[in-house]
């Protein structure tokens, strides 16, 4: 019983001796902690700190995206229409013969092309006669404005205004759409119900293709403008539309 007695002091003593050591080690380590001296480092404008340095942060020049509307302005460009088109009085009732590929009654203009077309955009500016004889912006309920390419058979319809990329006011109605990704519908009927389609045409700007628009209503209208901006394939001066 004696040597169990002398056993647990001896481990009873070595135990304290090891709580002694680690307080005094802790001690001495936070002592250590706050004598030390603190340093306040202020890096300049264009600096961060990384390990007690000011390091200079490298900005990368960031390419923004251009609008729409600033693509187009920045290509090539042909005007389809050079004193612009009045819809004709009796349209309605004599479109098909209106929308063809000869005579001079024709709404649309066959195009040359040499070279090659990466991508393209058309532009419209048109409006319509109101109530009072005022000329101004078309009124969707009642008119529309129809774009078309042909080469056989027509492609295109009525354009989807409220989908324009043009995002500028205006006093009329001026409209900017990617021939790749034009919104229209097929008819009348699908129009005013809001069935739209979404088609490439970028494919059908080719030679001797006739491309046209022309403000569909009962009251006066007129096509102002019909442009078409157009990138090449390559270099810039390496095509042409005319």
């Amino acid at each position: 019983m004696e040597e169990q007695g002398e056993l647990t002091s001896f481990w009873s003593a070595v135990i304290l001796a090891s709580i002694l050591l680690a307080g005094t080690g802790s001690f001495f380590y936070f002592a250590g902690f706050f004598d030390r001296e603190i340093i306040i480092v202020d890096c300049a404008e264009g600096e961060m700190l990384i390990e007690d340095n000011c390091v200079k942060v490298i900005e990368e020049d960031v390419i923004e995206e251009l609008t729409d509307l600033e693509k187009f302005e920045s290509y090539n460009q042909v005007s389809i229409y050079s004193r612009g088109i009045v819809t004709p009085n009796d349209y309605m009732q004599r479109s098909g013969e209106y929308l063809n590929d000869d005579g001079t009654d024709g709404v649309g203009r066959k195009i040359r092309v040499d070279g090659e077309i990466e991508d393209a955009y058309i532009y419209i500016k048109a409006g319509t006669n109101d109530a009072g004889g005022n000329f101004g912006s078309i009124l969707e309920q009642y008119d529309t404005i129809f774009f078309y390419i042909k080469n056989g058979t027509y492609q295109g319809g009525h354009l989807e205004v409220s989908k324009s990329k043009f995002g500028q006011p205006s006093e009329f109605t001026e409209i900017l759409f990617n021939l790749s990704d034009l919104p229209v519908a097929t008819s009348l009927r699908n129009y005013r119900n809001g069935n739209f389609d979404t088609i490439n045409l970028l494919d059908d700007l080719q030679e001797d293709r006739r491309v046209g628009a022309l403000v569909n209503t009962e009251r006066y209208g007129k096509i102002e403008l019909l442009i078409i901006g157009y990138k090449c394939k390559g270099e810039q001066d390496s095509c042409n539309i005319y």
